[in-house]
């Protein structure tokens, strides 16, 4: 009898355990990095687009250097922040924007830079716009799981996801010039609780000349070359509550 309310009991407590919610949570911010065509390594972290050839698709690659405590991951939360663009058509991804739906995330297209974590499912896959007094900004995001949980290697460098972003005629969009900086967080979750890692400004992608942590004013043009411009300078504290 004693043996069957302590079994009773510790069923109750795990599933008491999911109903609160994780245990507790740990936060490292770098070593979530972002390249252009591949992963870092491969890739390009800096991307200069001749804006009179807008017809194909870019892809955005994000691997992540493992932090501690990744023992049975059951997926994770996306989060790629594009600065300063929440007003340029071009980056327009919204609904009744001017590249509406034309964008995707995958946990399964890793590129040949990158060594995948496991097979991989994408849900919930939600654009945003950000735009305030101080800061212009739009926010790609999805969420990941595995088929079972994972543990990850600390130490070593995994895939974790592959923005693409497809584009009409080059006449259609507004804005291709406009330098931007992207950044991402990635939150790992399993059982124990969440492990946030976030971009820092080495880890960063960057478009047409943009620069991280600044704001930058470019006239919004279609075609042409892209030449860089001024830049006022910002504070990463400012970017973060981007992510939340």
């Amino acid at each position: 009898m004693k043996k069957n309310v302590r079994r009773l009991a510790v069923a109750v407590a795990v599933c008491a355990s999911f109903v609160a919610g994780p245990a507790h949570a740990q936060y490292y911010y770098g070593g979530l990095r972002l390249a252009w065509n591949d992963c870092v390594g491969t890739g390009t972290q800096s991307l200069f687009y001749e804006c009179g050839s807008d017809t194909s698709a870019l892809k955005l690659y994000g691997s992540f250097v493992a932090p501690p405590g990744l023992d049975a991951v059951v997926g994770y939360k996306i989060s790629v922040v594009a600065q300063g663009v929440g007003q340029v058509p071009w980056w327009d991804y919204g609904a009744g924007g001017c590249r509406e739906g034309l964008w995707r995330m995958s946990a399964n297209l890793p590129g040949a830079g990158c060594t995948p974590v496991g097979t991989a499912l994408t849900s919930n896959q939600t654009f945003d716009k950000f735009v305030g007094p101080f800061d212009s900004n739009v926010k790609f995001s999805a969420d990941v799981s595995f088929l079972e949980a994972q543990a990850i290697t600390e130490g070593q460098e995994f895939y974790a996801f592959t923005l693409t972003l497809r584009r009409p005629s080059p006449s259609a969009c507004d804005g291709c010039c406009f330098p931007t900086c992207l950044l991402a967080l990635v939150e790992f979750h399993q059982e124990s609780g969440f492990i946030q890692l976030e971009s820092d400004f080495n880890d960063a992608a960057t478009w047409q000349g943009g620069a991280c942590g600044v704001h930058q004013a470019v006239a919004l043009t279609s075609g042409g070359s892209c030449l860089p411009t001024p830049a006022k300078s910002s504070t990463w504290g400012s970017l973060k509550v981007l992510y939340r």
